[in-house]
């Protein structure tokens, strides 16, 4: 059985006249006038099922093809279809095929990251499929050629998979250092990673004294393993040992740290899942673990935790917390540990000590919330959806952070949330 739209007749005129006559606006009466909401609608009914759906297009024609897109997905696939439909892209209407869903979806994420070497802001992408998302660095500043990327890449995912994928493309990754335990204290940083090697090793830095010396980084993801290789190599006259499998990390012997990818950990002796340890042979060892993002890292710990402290370094800093050891003229797990303890009892001095943050200053919490999502690539759909509010109520919102940030567009307020 066929679905039709309400009021249709046995047989539908050409597509264009059929949905022009059938898209509405909906109202309501307010002091006894009638108040029309803004936005097109459209009623469909199939199998005993009549529901209205909001339609995202601006103008009549827009909402007529939406709507027509909505009866085509009915007819073919029944209400799951059709709801899966209007869920993309928070019920724009755009399917991730369509270049627009992805014009919509474009990010500035500020880094100094391999893939955006010249400092200049370009756009990223959150890619999902399969139950696996990240946010992908495009590596381009104008609009239209990013989002034209983005649906390159998406494409790649689907057709040939997230490994393929990877081997292409460089990711954006959270990585989060396990320097203790009990309590918990991480740091973590987010790189991108390189699929290919498409950027030599850096230069040492310039003013750094310290002998050449050799870390050991065991890590199973050639992208990953690259990208972290190479932020090391640029905190100092280090030079870093990359190796994928256990079997080298376990026979190498001049490396004096080591860090290593907690998915390994378990097959190489460290005792203690989330903490600076030992590797066999008294390698002093730390332990990370790879996230798709930071909010992903965040609850990556197991329950039962008092407390916990999670400190942001950007990826130049990796060895901050134990940078008063590496300098020392013989260095041990008692020396590194020292250093990560000074280091963290610090942080938390500090922290007490800060002051309220710009935005926190500007903007109310549920507007800094509002912010942070939008950040993100959140549509103003999804943000009601996260925050219990309506999309009216977001767009008053972002009204009022547009108005505080002095900034005119979505991308301008990006850009200052950034660079804050």
């Amino acid at each position: 059985m066929r679905p039709r739209p309400i009021a249709a007749g046995p047989t539908l005129p050409p597509p264009g006249t059929h949905w022009r006559g059938r898209v509405f606006h909906n109202t309501y009466t307010w002091h006894g006038r009638t108040v029309a909401v803004r936005g097109w609608s459209v009623k469909l009914q199939h199998q005993g099922r009549r529901r209205t759906f909001s339609l995202t297009a601006q103008t009549a024609e827009g909402a007529a093809a939406e709507a027509e897109e909505l009866y085509v997905r009915l007819s073919t696939g029944g209400w799951e279809a059709v709801d899966k439909f209007a869920a993309l892209g928070s019920g724009r209407g755009f399917d991730k095929t369509d270049i627009r869903h992805w014009k919509k979806r474009l990010v500035i994420r500020r880094s100094d990251l391999p893939a955006a070497l010249d400092g200049k802001p370009t756009f990223s992408a959150h890619i999902d499929h399969a139950g696996v998302g990240y946010y992908l660095p495009l590596g381009v500043a104008e609009a239209e050629a990013a989002a034209a990327k983005a649906l390159m890449i998406y494409q790649t995912v689907r057709n040939r998979g997230w490994k393929m994928a990877s081997q292409t493309f460089p990711r954006e990754v959270c990585v989060a250092f396990h320097w203790a335990s009990e309590p918990l204290l991480w740091t973590y940083t987010n790189i991108h990673t390189m699929p290919l090697a498409q950027v030599g090793p850096p230069e040492p830095t310039a003013g750094k004294t310290w002998r050449e010396q050799y870390f050991l980084l065991a890590e199973a993801d050639p992208g990953v393993r690259r990208a972290l290789a190479w932020h090391l190599a640029r905190q100092g006259s280090w030079r870093c040992i990359a190796v994928a499998d256990l079997e080298a990390a376990s026979a190498e012997r001049k490396a004096i740290f080591c860090f290593i990818n907690a998915d390994l950990q378990n097959k190489t002796g460290l005792p203690i899942p989330s903490r600076l340890t030992t590797l066999q042979g008294g390698i002093p060892a730390l332990a990370y673990s790879v996230h798709a993002d930071s909010d992903t890292a965040f609850i990556a710990p197991q329950g039962g935790i008092s407390s916990y402290l999670y400190k942001r370094l950007t990826p130049d800093r990796i060895l901050e917390p134990v940078q008063s050891a590496l300098a020392g003229a013989s260095i041990t797990f008692e020396s590194l540990q020292r250093a990560a303890q000074s280091y963290f009892r610090s942080v938390l001095k500090t922290v007490a000590d800060l002051e309220p943050s710009s935005a926190s200053r500007l903007l109310t919490q549920r507007e800094q919330q509002v912010l942070g999502l939008l950040c993100k690539g959140y549509v103003d759909k999804e943000i009601a959806s996260a925050l219990g509010i309506s999309p009216w109520t977001v767009r008053g919102h972002l009204k009022h952070v547009f108005a505080k940030l002095k900034v005119r567009s979505r991308i301008e307020a990006m850009l200052w949330d950034g660079a804050k």
